[in-house]
C-alpha cells in the first residue's frame, strides 16, 4: 500500500494562522476589556457605597448633636443642683441589699426631668447625673447593684477628663 502525505496547501495555512491569530486576538481583548471593566464597576460602587456612607454619618452626626443639645437644656436646668457639703442625693454607696431608696423632693424633681427626657427620646434606655460626693440620679431606681461609685465609672472620668463637654456614651 502506498502511504498517502496530506499536506496544506499555502491557502489553507494562510487561513488557519488567520483563524488562529483572530481567536488569540479576541481572547485577550476579552481578558483585558474584563479588567478594565470590572475596575470600573468596582469604581462606580465604591463611589456609590461612600456617598451612601457620607449621607449615613451626617444623619448620625444630626442625631448626635440634637441629643447633645437636649442633654444640656437639661443640664442647664435650674432643678439640678450640684451636691455640698449640707445637700446630696441618694448614693449607692451602702454595700448592702437592704437600701432603702427615698429620694428627696429635688431629687424627685430631677428623676421626673429626666424620666421626661426619655420618654420623649425613646431610643434612650438611661438617662444620669453622677456628682463628685458619689451621689447619682437617674430617671428611675437604680437596681443594677449596690455599692456603686459613680465616680470609678468610664462615663463619669470621660466627663471629668472634659470637663467643658457633655459626654454621651453607650455604656
Amino acid at each position: 500500500m502506498t502511504e498517502k502525505k496530506f499536506r496544506f496547501s499555502v491557502l489553507i495555512k494562510v487561513i488557519f494562522i488567520f483563524i488562529l491569530v483572530g481567536i488569540t486576538g479576541l481572547m485577550l481583548s476579552q481578558y483585558f476589556l474584563s479588567i478594565f471593566f470590572t475596575n470600573d464597576r468596582l469604581n462606580i460602587i465604591t463611589e456609590r457605597y461612600n456617598r451612601e456612607l457620607y449621607h449615613i454619618n451626617f444623619i448620625l452626626d444630626n442625631y448626635i448633636n440634637q441629643l447633645k443639645y437636649d442633654l444640656k437644656n437639661i443640664v442647664n436646668q435650674d432643678q439640678i443642683i450640684v451636691p455640698d457639703e449640707n445637700f446630696s442625693y441618694t448614693h449607692y454607696l451602702t454595700g448592702s441589699r437592704e437600701f432603702d431608696f427615698n429620694p428627696g423632693p429635688e431629687e424627685r424633681k430631677i428623676m421626673e426631668l429626666l424620666e421626661n427626657y426619655k420618654i420623649s427620646h425613646p431610643q434612650v434606655e438611661y438617662i444620669y447625673i453622677g456628682f463628685h460626693d458619689a451621689s447619682f440620679v437617674m430617671n428611675t431606681f437604680f437596681d443594677e447593684g449596690f455599692d456603686y461609685d459613680p465616680r470609678t465609672q468610664q462615663w463619669y472620668k470621660a466627663a471629668i477628663d472634659n470637663p467643658d463637654k457633655l459626654v454621651v456614651t453607650t455604656q
